[in-house]
């Protein structure tokens, strides 16, 4: 199944090397298969209120449609 793993470079409460983690977990089994990490350039711990998180997970969904 397609996932997105977002992280903010700049999170002080859950660092990027989580995300990281995550992704890496994600990979080495099937559904991990199409595993994206995406870290938002100056984002801090509350992605939701970013419009470059939101974009870029809009942008994702885009580019996953119909797979």
């Amino acid at each position: 199944y397609p996932t997105l793993f977002r992280s903010g470079s700049d999170d002080e409460t859950v660092p990027v090397e989580h995300a990281t983690r995550l992704k890496n977990a994600a990979d080495k089994n099937a559904a991990g298969e199409n595993a994206e990490l995406r870290i938002i350039d100056g984002g801090l711990h509350r992605l939701r209120e970013s419009e470059q998180a939101i974009e870029t997970g809009f942008r994702w969904l885009e580019s996953i449609d119909g797979k």
